[in-house]
């Protein structure tokens, strides 16, 4: 009688918490869903070429096929996702060109967009930015480097968003994005991401209207960033050479 008890008592609790766990899932937008892909990309917790099987997105979600492809749609249009035919949906992964490009047009991008904050930014708009970067610093103290990554492409938003200018903003956003899988898939370990020293000179000649200085920042800025990372072709004659190289052979036998 006792052990019935108890276990009923112990299939009570469990099923109320699996219960509690559905209904949370199920609280889940599609939306929701959408921006918590996005913020794993950030973090770089999804990495280029993952596959995004719907059955398992399903599952860890608690919701329908029907709002996972939509969502899979909408990451599609952002170039986060790449939907394969008779694959599936896999994280893209950008080849060496669009990586060039994506710099080149960040660049172009942010130069107008700091040169209207410039113009345009408010004493709030400093502080949320000052505000930023103290959790970028306090994300590193602690150790929480995905927090971390996620917060340092995050401040280029943020200081974006002091520009006004809904339609750029709007850009720069997917190129942000796109910038993560770029370090995901050629970034060397952490060392690619954004300098928070960086990040504070920047707000400080947005703060003084510097728009001289503040350019030649940005530029800097990005520019540590791509040079930081490793651009290969994988699977080319050059790689096969190399790999297969006769004093590789010789060394071996030696």
């Amino acid at each position: 009688m006792t052990i019935c008890l108890i276990f009923c008592l112990h299939y009570k609790v469990v099923y109320q918490n699996n219960e509690a766990l559905m209904a949370s899932k199920q609280a889940l937008s599609g939306d929701d869903i959408y921006r918590h892909i996005q913020e794993s990309v950030l973090e770089q917790r999804l990495m280029p070429g993952t596959r995004m099987a719907e059955e398992a997105l399903c599952t860890i979600y608690g919701t329908g096929r029907a709002t996972i492809r939509k969502v899979l749609v909408m990451l599609a249009e952002d170039q986060i996702v790449t939907l394969e035919r008779n694959k599936g949906a896999v994280i893209a992964s950008p080849t060496v060109d669009e990586a060039r490009q994506v710099f080149e047009a960040r660049q172009a991008l942010e130069i107008s967009l700091l040169d209207w904050a410039m113009q345009r930014a408010t004493a709030s708009d400093i502080k949320k930015l000052y505000a930023h970067i103290e959790r970028e610093r306090a994300a590193l103290r602690q150790g929480n480097i995905g927090e971390w990554v996620r917060l340092s492409g995050e401040f280029h938003l943020v200081l974006a968003k002091s520009a006004r200018n809904e339609v750029f903003f709007c850009f720069l956003e997917k190129l942000v994005f796109r910038t993560s899988l770029i370090v995901g898939l050629y970034g060397k370990a952490a060392a690619v991401n954004c300098c928070v020293d960086d990040h504070v000179h920047l707000v400080q000649a947005l703060e003084k209207a510097d728009q001289v200085t503040g350019r030649a920042l940005l530029i800097e800025h990005l520019g540590h960033i791509e040079e930081r990372l490793v651009f290969t072709d994988p699977g080319g004659d050059e790689d096969l050479y190399r790999a297969l190289s006769p004093s590789l052979i010789k060394r071996k036998a030696s």
